[in-house]
């Protein structure tokens, strides 16, 4: 059944008043339900926004939250993220790549963001993140500027690229000025494992008629479908004018007979960002709600189970109890161990990978980068050293870049199989404990399986040497003679060249050991709680029952009535859950 922004509303509601419930039952749980509570109000969806440079991406972008939030610069933008989300009052922050963090003006974020104004990223920002108090952005939408692809800076789009398994859906952005590039083509290519989240906009529609508007986009989506091997039926393209759409906007032509396709575009958007957001988060809420109720159902059974046994018969019930369950942690124990054991052997690939990397390609851009700045005539010593600067951080920025992307699909697929492994290990020791509990106080206790991947957020940026600290020669030598002047510098070229790739391959090898070690400490951190949860559930059951039959008969029968009242409430739950993911079905 698709859900729609009303349905999700109503469901949204619904799990909520199913949590307001569960908090009478036990007050240790508010944690846990605050957290499902808040992420069922404020789960994030995430909508990239990509395409070439001059395409009307940015413009596209201040359309949808009907204001002028970004800059619209002539030059392409640098390499550099902006993130927009929800906020009471418009915020705009820098993030360095350093990690320290500054707050700034809206009219200052093109001193960041832009070629013009931040070449080359001299300032080393890391991305932008701004809050605004759009309609568009108020349930968790979070749309991200992606670099331009397509222009000289390539790594423009590597960043762009490296961006693409974070987000939720891609609009990509293309326009008639001109049609459909071979750098566009190149890049769909390569995303094409990623196509179904693709939305295409074919941008600047006032400069066509409704013929030529027709004919672009069934040649664009023929272009498109080859180069992601899709049909074209199923590529989802709106023509609209971005400028158009925004200006009529801001003079807030409501009644206007003509709305440039934004309309179409937005609504279409809203009802995908509902239906997958709501699809994904409501099912993951449902999940957690379902575990929490059987969990409290489970505990009652324990202790009705223990309340209707004698008193030395509850003692000796206990006593084998956690006698058991030493044995069985002593297998967790064992198990958290062998993750330590597995991250240090991920390390000693990532390491033999760095080191073929270096071995391999070392020389060879070495060579290059020499014949390069060789090559260059008639340059007077200033210009010689800027462009052998821009080639040489081009270069090992491209084969670094491209080198980590692929180290990161490996190392992710092979920590993922190490944390399944581990995560086998840990259920087969809550699967003993079930098997406990289900001996000893005839009630089954079932978890849900957990599943890991490597973090793939990344605090990384590649750190390469300054013109100046490759020549290593202060003002007054730049006025030797340009052959004396080429001529130290091609000398001290290759081991400078040398350093940069080491400097950065040393980066690379602690980013993923912190992002690794993280990753496995949360994995872990999760998979107890799950373990610590059933035992606190049951030894909790445990203490009740002892306490209440130290009370006497007449306490001990009035609390079987209370039990059987609660579980019948719990059962109700959990029936209105089951009627929820029929009717969701």
């Amino acid at each position: 059944m698709k859900t729609t922004p009303e349905k999700f509303n109503y469901e949204e509601s619904k799990l909520l008043d199913l949590i307001q419930k569960l908090r009478r039952f036990d007050g240790r749980l508010n944690e846990k339900l605050d957290k499902i509570a808040k992420n069922i109000e404020t789960g994030s969806f995430t909508l990239a926004v990509a395409g070439q440079f001059k395409r009307g991406k940015t413009t596209l972008i201040n359309a949808i939250l009907g204001q002028r939030l970004l800059p619209t610069a002539v030059l392409p933008l640098t390499s550099i993220i902006t993130i927009i989300r929800y906020g009471p009052k418009p915020r705009f922050l820098v993030i360095f790549q350093d990690g320290k963090q500054i707050e700034i003006k809206k009219e200052e974020i093109e001193e960041y963001v832009t070629e013009k104004l931040n070449p080359n990223n001299v300032k080393s920002v890391q991305r932008v993140e701004i809050e605004t108090p759009s309609a568009f952005l108020k349930h968790g939408v979070v749309l991200v500027d992606t670099p331009g692809i397509g222009s000289v800076y390539r790594h423009n789009t590597d960043v762009a690229y490296r961006f693409l398994p974070d987000a939720d859906a891609i609009i990509f952005v293309l326009s008639s000025d001109p049609p459909i590039s071979d750098a566009e083509c190149q890049f769909l290519q390569e995303s094409s494992k990623y196509a179904s989240k693709f939305f295409f906009v074919l941008n600047k529609i006032d400069y066509l008629n409704e013929s030529e508007i027709i004919e672009l986009s069934e040649f664009n989506k023929r272009i498109i479908a080859s180069k992601m091997g899709i049909e074209p039926s199923k590529i989802r393209l709106f023509p609209l004018s971005a400028k158009n759409a925004l200006e009529s906007k801001l003079l807030d032509e409501k009644h206007t007979s003509k709305d440039w396709g934004i309309v179409n575009f937005e609504r279409m958007l809203e009802e995908f960002i509902v239906s997958q957001k709501g699809a994904f988060v409501l099912a993951v809420s449902e999940s957690r709600i379902r575990h929490i109720t059987e969990e409290l159902i489970n505990q009652r059974l324990i202790e009705k189970s223990n309340l209707m046994i004698s008193s030395r018969e509850l003692e000796e019930r206990l006593e084998r109890f956690e006698a058991e369950l030493q044995h069985i942690l002593s297998k967790r124990d064992y198990s958290n161990e062998l993750v330590d054991i597995e991250q240090k052997k991920i390390l000693e690939i990532i390491d033999a990978d760095l080191a073929e990397l270096k071995q391999t390609m070392s020389e060879p851009l070495i060579k290059e980068i020499v014949a390069y700045a060789s090559s260059l005539e008639n340059k007077n010593n200033n210009e010689f050293v800027m462009l052998v600067d821009d080639y040489r951080q081009k270069r090992i920025l491209d084969v670094l870049e491209r080198w980590r992307s692929k180290e990161e699909e490996k190392i992710s697929a092979i920590f993922s199989e190490k944390m399944k492994k581990y995560s086998n290990d840990i259920n087969n020791v809550i699967s003993e404990i079930e098997r406990i509990a289900s001996g000893l106080f005839d009630v089954k206790i079932e978890s849900k399986k957990t599943e890991e991947q490597l973090t793939l957020e990344s605090t990384f940026y590649f750190k390469l040497s300054k013109a100046d600290e490759i020549t290593a020669l202060s003002t007054f030598d730049t006025l030797l003679p340009k052959s004396i002047f080429k001529k130290i510098v091609l000398s001290r070229l290759p081991s400078d060249i040398a350093e940069d790739i080491d400097r950065n391959c040393g980066r690379i090898r602690y980013d993923f050991l912190e992002r690794m070690q993280k990753s496995a400490l949360q994995f872990k951190w999760t998979l107890n709680e799950k373990i610590d949860t059933v035992i606190d559930g049951i030894r909790s059951a445990n203490e009740r029952a002892k306490k209440i039959k130290a009370m006497g008969v007449e306490k001990t029968n009035t609390r079987l009535s209370e039990i059987e009242h609660e579980i019948q409430e719990l059962r109700l739950i959990l029936a209105s859950l089951n009627k929820y993911t029929a009717v969701k079905a």
